[in-house]
């Protein structure tokens, strides 16, 4: 039942779904097809014990395990400004270029290896550039001690294809972010669009009886008498007074005929189908538009309604109130080409007064002919 509840949701507002979808994958393929390459390449150092000292028993016994200051520090004199200016001297490259261009050093974990990586849009430099760090990295640490050397383990290649961007994976995100955006704006649009119907509906409502206004009714009794007239399909109204409403609420407070009414209203939502306009129309009276409904079938709901009326206690707890109503119904059905709304209205009104005449509680109809 919720999943149809999310489903209509996501129909309702399509047209939304899809404005968002196209704007965010639109904005992931522009983002992805023009960002610039980025290439990357490396290059391996190792780090060991010098072959003068590493065949004494004495020495090799305290160099089993290499001392990680001394390796980091490695790490450091490579990606040191002294290094980077040495071999960007060595490139020829610009100083205005050179910042599209990013080195760094790292020590591999658990190892005595020192990796150095240059990114950037150019494959050709960023391999050139990772081989002359790695270089001028070799000859200064060469000097600086006698028990560790470093060594070129592996040189770098030069790249292929670029590590970013990820054409597949960002538009893959992309499209994944699309549809996730696309439910969130709907549902944003519905949770929205709810108190805006709500204050609609308030305005629409009778604040004594909790049924529509008389104005609503009459505006949807003109659609529906132009609905029938187009597609040649009958509806019914009917015209409802409680029996004896003034004799009941004499030996109760004021309030007590709003409070009964509200009780009806709510009973006849409960009664007929949704599709059925229920209104207030004057002093305790209530209407009923019942679009689709032919004679027999109003008959046939109204019958239903006034029995089960008769049947129905109807409560008021603050007022202590218990008591079974009784109703009277006048009906009048509207053909193809039949009454205008004024004269639908006069026959509903002038069939319950005829039920009225004839002790009340119960239905009467007068014929719609067309033509009025």
């Amino acid at each position: 039942m919720e999943l149809k509840r999310y489903l209509k949701v996501l129909f309702r507002w399509w047209w939304l779904a899809l404005v968002a979808f196209l704007t965010v994958t639109t904005a992931s393929m522009v983002f992805t097809y023009t960002q610039t390459p980025s290439y990357e390449a490396t290059a391996s150092l190792v780090v060991s014990p010098a072959a003068a000292v590493a065949e004494l028993p004495e020495v090799r016994a305290s160099l089993s395990v290499l001392d990680t200051d001394i390796i980091n520090t490695y790490a450091e004199i490579a990606q040191s400004r002294t290094i980077l200016e040495q071999a960007w001297s060595d490139l020829d490259v610009p100083p205005e270029t050179r910042w599209r261009f990013k080195a760094r050093s790292s020590v591999l974990q658990q190892t005595n290896l020192v990796l150095i990586t240059v990114a950037g849009p150019d494959p050709a430099i960023v391999h050139e550039a990772t081989n002359a760090i790695a270089r001028h990295t070799v000859d200064y640490v060469s000097n600086l001690y006698e028990v560790y050397e470093l060594k070129l383990l592996d040189a770098a290649a030069r790249p292929h294809s670029p590590v970013s961007p990820n054409k597949k994976l960002n538009l893959l995100l992309g499209f994944v972010l699309g549809i996730g955006t696309a439910i969130a704006f709907t549902f944003v649009a519905e949770y929205l669009r709810a108190p805006i119907e709500e204050m609609e509906q308030l305005s629409l409502m009778d604040a004594q009886t909790g049924a529509y206004k008389r104005s609503y009714f009459l505006h949807r009794l003109r659609e529906e008498v132009s609905r029938s007239n187009r597609h040649q399909r009958p509806f019914t109204i009917s015209r409802m007074r409680v029996d004896n409403l003034d004799e009941i609420i004499k030996l109760y407070p004021p309030r007590t005929r709003e409070l009964i009414l509200q009780r009806v209203v709510h009973f006849l939502r409960q009664s007929l189908s949704e599709e059925n306009v229920i209104a207030h129309w004057e002093d305790g009276d209530l209407v009923i538009l019942m679009p689709d409904c032919d004679e027999p079938m109003a008959r046939q709901a109204i019958g239903r309604l006034h029995t089960r009326m008769q049947w129905t206690l109807f409560e008021v707890e603050d007022l202590d109130f218990k008591l079974n109503l009784t109703a009277s119904f006048g009906m009048a059905t509207h053909t193809s080409n039949g009454a205008g709304p004024d004269d639908l209205l006069r026959k509903a009104t002038e069939a319950l007064h005829r039920a009225e005449i004839v002790g009340g509680n119960g239905i009467h109809r007068l014929e719609d002919e067309a033509g009025g």
